[in-house]
């Protein structure tokens, strides 16, 4: 196959991954959402702050590389895991050491011990970064959907189990540590690489070099995501940070399928194609294009739908949460926007430039959330989405500079998928208006998506044909006929 199919189908696999894991992971959530109190959210969230800082210090930054790298040796794969697993056990060790103080600060004894059993995770973290990183970078998304789908079963299966048993909080930890350790041990499972004592030095300089400019995306990317909630649970009570968290899960479940399962095979693919900056423009342009052909309309649905959502598939104890999830949807819109040109930058080993851009976001919602946090969850939510809209520029202007990337042609593309998301949005609320005295929520829910999804197939269709086609002609790639062979 070529390179366009192998990222194609890699695609379909990395959406099964994430639709499959999102699914499963939004039905765990609903249901745990129904046995729990929000306050156990809030304190989930609180702990979660802790550990996903650590943690971005593991995920990503030494494997990238791997992926990256044209030809990767054998010595610099044994490098990047065993550099990968020393830093999870001293990781692991700075999380006991702060469980205690993190709790005095917040007030709240019981996030001590949460803190130390969550830290397990970044032990699991170390151990599998280096075989994905390989799977990823042959664009083995099948391999990788198994084990992410075995993960969220499992978790979801001891998180209900546990909370059916009047495990209350400790529900949500079980569940998050046993979809861990199940994805980890499958995939050590279905790799065929095992490590061996190569290790080099300058292996090792080589990979802090490239990789702490990601490690420092990443950690930004978590102030910059988490902050928020920090603030909320320190000033206005894990409560209120519960209503919040289950807005930013919703909105994150859909970011999750409708930009991660490109974005998986973005990386590898975009890296191969790094020797041509017109070809990496032109894959940048088709992957930010198709993305928002389909997350747009989602994320306008959950605007219009978010009352009949949470009335359907969670009850009345979580309505707070509805204002919150509309304002948040728009910045899952921006999001998307500027979501590869991030990836384009490090494809192209300009990771510091990624790195100096996520700063000053980072830096701003700070500033942004500390000031709107006096006036509740909602003017925070609103804060969030508000900078978004202010600096999106930065990462167009980035890859206008280093690429070539032309800021009106690239944002042109989006004007199809917007205005027949707007047109969506408005049938969707004379729909809401003339039927809502007729159904229930679970019913408005059900008719809304469909009737949505029929105002948008048809808009996509008047508004940009081409668009359409393209559609359609890669879905004969991702479904292909019963004589081709699979990657």
């Amino acid at each position: 196959m070529t390179l366009r199919q192998q990222a194609v189908r890699g695609v379909a696999w990395s959406s099964a991954q994430n639709w499959g894991s999102a699914l499963i992971s939004t039905i765990v959530l609903l249901i745990l959402a129904r046995l729990l109190e929000p306050e156990a959210f809030g304190l989930l969230a609180l702990a979660t702050s802790l550990t996903l800082l650590l943690e971005v210090l593991l995920r990503r930054g030494f494997g990238q590389l791997l992926i990256q790298c044209a030809d990767p040796t054998d010595e610099l794969v044994d490098s990047a895991f065993w550099l990968s697993a020393a830093s999870g056990v001293l990781l692991f060790a700075v999380a006991l050491g702060v469980a205690g103080p993190v709790a005095t600060l917040f007030s709240d004894p019981r996030l001590g011990p949460i803190i130390r059993w969550l830290a397990l995770g970044l032990l699991t973290t170390a151990l599998i970064n280096t075989p994905q990183s390989l799977l990823e970078r042959r664009l083995a998304f099948k391999g990788l959907a198994a084990c992410s789908l075995l993960g969220a079963v499992g978790g979801g299966f001891v998180g209900i189990g546990m909370a059916l048993n009047g495990c209350g909080l400790w529900s949500l930890v079980g569940n998050n540590l046993t979809a861990g350790l199940v994805r980890a041990a499958a995939l050590w499972w279905i790799s065929s690489w095992r490590p061996s004592a190569r290790v080099s030095r300058a292996r090792l300089r080589e990979l802090l070099s490239f990789g702490l400019n990601i490690i420092g995306v990443d950690v930004l990317n978590v102030l910059s995501r988490r902050f928020d909630a920090l603030m909320i649970g320190y000033f206005l009570g894990t409560t209120q940070l519960g209503y919040y968290d289950i807005a930013k899960r919703v909105l994150l479940a859909l970011t999750q399928v409708l930009t991660q399962s490109v974005s998986s095979v973005a990386f590898p693919t975009f890296s191969r194609l790094q020797a041509s900056a017109g070809q990496m423009r032109s894959a940048c342009g088709t992957a930010a294009r198709l993305t928002a052909a389909g997350a747009f309309p989602a994320f306008f649905g959950m605007v219009a739908l978010s009352p009949e959502f949470v009335a359907a598939l969670l009850d009345q104890r979580w309505t707070p949460a509805v204002p919150l999830i509309r304002i948040l949807a728009f910045l899952g819109v921006i999001q998307v926007v500027i979501y590869f040109n991030g990836i384009l930058l490090v494809a192209s080993g300009r990771p510091g430039w990624h790195l100096a851009i996520k700063l000053v976001n980072t830096l701003a919602d700070v500033v942004a959330v500390t000031v709107a946090v006096q006036w509740g969850i909602g003017a925070v939510a609103a804060a969030v989405v508000i900078r978004a809209f202010l600096l999106f520029p930065l990462p167009i202007w980035a890859t206008h500079k280093l690429m070539g990337v032309i800021p009106l042609a690239y944002l042109t593309q989006f004007a199809a998928p917007l205005a027949a998301s707007v047109a969506m949005l408005a049938a969707l609320a004379a729909t809401k208006h003339l039927l809502a005295g007729f159904m229930d929520a679970p019913a408005l829910l059900g008719v809304g998506v469909a009737v949505g999804a029929c105002i948008y197939a048809v808009s996509i269709r008047i508004l940009a044909p081409p668009l359409a086609r393209e559609i359609l002609a890669l879905a004969r790639i991702v479904l292909p006929s019963g004589n081709e062979k699979s990657p």
